[in-house]
């Protein structure tokens, strides 16, 4: 059997054996649907909202393998939003993509301190899908989403 043959088997049973589920986050259309077409693409499923409040929402209702957010939203920004995420999913501590167009302040704080992933605005599809390799490959702890009636948390295997 050729390398490439079996690396590509090898990429198959991955995404068999792993749920590789997405949740992007961005009030701006047009980003949230490139980043779809992309990620489903490259083999992902991916989920979207339109701000945090939404976000929030879909974690409490699904389990998620990465995150990828906006920093500039309404309502909910993206640094308040990974901050009320990872408390309610700490397993997505280590996995959350920031994408903005402008890197300052807290932002850059949260980002140093927590070892953060960021893509600068306007991106290339080659750094989106190399960062969201990257971020998949790192083991994952803890919680990755609500689920159940009874708001319970789901623990990752």
């Amino acid at each position: 059997m050729r390398i490439e043959n079996y690396i590509n088997q090898q990429r198959e049973m991955d995404m068999l054996n792993s749920s590789r589920k997405i949740l992007v986050v961005d009030d701006d259309d047009s980003v949230r649907d490139l980043c779809t077409e992309v990620l489903s693409v490259a083999g992902y499923q991916v989920d979207t909202a339109s701000q945090g409040v939404e976000g929030l929402e879909r974690l409490r209702r699904g389990s998620y393998d990465l995150v990828i957010s906006d920093v500039n939203m309404p309502e909910l920004g993206g640094v308040e939003f990974y901050e009320n995420a990872v408390e309610a999913c700490p397993g997505l501590k280590e996995r959350f993509l920031f994408m903005t167009g402008c890197l300052t302040g807290k932002l850059g704080e949260t980002i140093t301190e927590h070892k953060l992933s960021c893509l600068q605005k306007p991106f290339r599809i080659t750094d989106l899908i190399g960062t969201v390799e990257g971020l998949m490959s790192r083991p994952m702890d803890g919680m990755t989403g609500l689920s159940g009636a009874k708001g319970q948390r789901k623990a990752r295997h």
